[in-house]
């Protein structure tokens, strides 16, 4: 076999995936490497700025309890499933609240948790995605209440104070228009809670008019353009959820 010669053409090859790890490491993504002692390896500086306290520079070395709040029982679960994910070489994507909380206070997220061999060993890359960022791509919704989606069917963009509707609506109208931005009809939403058709009916024309916007289409743009789609209701989450979609 022959030897590797530093000045030879796979230097170019080297320096090509340092450039590649550099740019990925500052990509909008937000992920982080773990190893098969579930320690953090690696994170993107998207990941480290989003998630990690300032006084931290770094996530090598960390284990969750010092980035997640979540609960011992939780943080097993999650390493279960990273254990998983690497002992079957099977990608595992979960549907998370209140594992990890960023710095715009946002709980709710996409896991993916894809296992890859490495020569220090077994590791995990774990992707960290906005439900913003796959709603309509991926059906989570199934997995936190039971009842699938649909994908919904240029206006000047209502303002609020915070960007957070809630402070306008009451719990059951907020339940009703989170499950009219996840895609539900207005059927599907009255078959779910168990109420007339009618009732769901009053309750969105009274969304409407609490938070300015026209009709369902209104509703949808206004809230993409504030991601209100994180903001579960809490009668759907606990605390901390781990929910394995895929």
């Amino acid at each position: 076999m022959a030897t590797h010669d530093p000045m030879d053409l796979d230097i170019r090859s080297q320096a090509f995936f340092r450039d590649f790890y550099l740019f990925y490491k500052q990509s909008c993504d937000a992920w982080y490497i773990k190893d098969a002692d579930h320690r953090f390896m690696d994170a993107s500086i998207t990941f480290l700025s989003r998630f990690l306290s300032p006084k931290l520079s770094s996530a090598i070395g960390l284990a969750d309890r010092d980035i997640s709040v979540a609960s011992d029982r939780d943080i097993n679960l999650m390493h279960d499933f990273e254990s998983y994910a690497m002992m079957h070489e099977k990608n595992i994507i979960l549907f998370s609240y209140g594992y990890f909380c960023d710095k715009d206070k946002v709980k709710s997220f996409i896991i993916n948790i894809k296992p890859f061999a490495s020569a220090r060993g077994d590791m995990v890359m774990v992707l960290i995605s906005e439900l913003s960022q796959v709603n309509h791509k991926l059906d989570w919704l199934s997995a936190v209440t039971g009842i699938g989606t649909n994908p919904c069917c240029d206006f000047l963009l209502p303002t609020y104070k915070n960007h957070d509707p809630r402070s306008l609506l009451t719990a059951g109208e907020w339940e009703v228009a989170w499950l009219l931005i996840c895609g539900c009809s207005i059927r599907k939403i009255a078959r779910y809670l168990n109420v007339s058709v009618k009732t769901i009916q009053v309750k969105t024309r009274s969304v409407y008019m609490s938070l300015r916007v026209f009709d369902k289409n209104g509703l949808l743009k206004t809230a993409d353009a504030y991601n209100w789609i994180n903001l579960i209701p809490e009668s759907y989450v606990g605390a901390c959820s781990l929910i394995k979609i895929l």
